[in-house]
């Protein structure tokens, strides 16, 4: 009988506990490289899955146009903060960068945001494509919306409104 109430109170436990056994591992954010990849504080650097932001300068390459507004969009999102990472099938770039989905504390999904204000476009890349349909739907959102790069260029084309 004891052995049954064990049992019961551990199954119980198990489904409705959501302490710390339950926890996802958060990881500290040192610096921001660009609008897609962070430096964790353990110097491990992550790439977004999914995504692909404009570049910012570089030794030999000029920066593109939102590649600045896409860095300082994620640094205020993570600088100094703890995030969540998510893994897909794969786990490494051919750079050796941790690839994955970033989620702040309060659940807030980093690749998702950076799409929805136009400061990134869709990537898909097989096998890592478990939210391909949410990135892709950000998407369409900041363009239906004119938002960053999805904007109209006035300078470009004039102001035709």
């Amino acid at each position: 009988m004891i052995k049954y109430v064990i049992f019961i109170y551990l199954v119980f436990l198990s489904i409705f506990y959501t302490g710390p056994l339950s926890a996802q591992t958060l990881y500290a954010v040192k610096w921001v490289s660009d609008g897609d990849t962070i430096v964790l504080m353990d110097g491990r650097h992550v790439r977004y899955i999914g995504i692909n932001t404009p570049e910012v300068k570089h030794a030999d390459k000029k920066a593109e146009p939102y590649g600045y507004q896409a860095k300082n969009f994620n640094t205020k999102l993570l600088y100094s903060r703890r995030v969540r990472l998510e893994f897909d099938k794969e786990r490494y770039d051919q750079f050796g960068r941790l690839l994955a989905y970033v989620f702040l504390e309060d659940g807030t999904f980093v690749n998702k945001a950076i799409l929805e204000h136009g400061l990134a476009y869709c990537l898909p890349r097989r096998p890592n494509n478990r939210y391909d349909e949410v990135f892709l739907n950000s998407q369409r959102y900041a363009m239906s919306e004119k938002s960053g790069g999805f904007a109209p260029c006035k300078k470009c084309f004039g102001n035709y409104d």
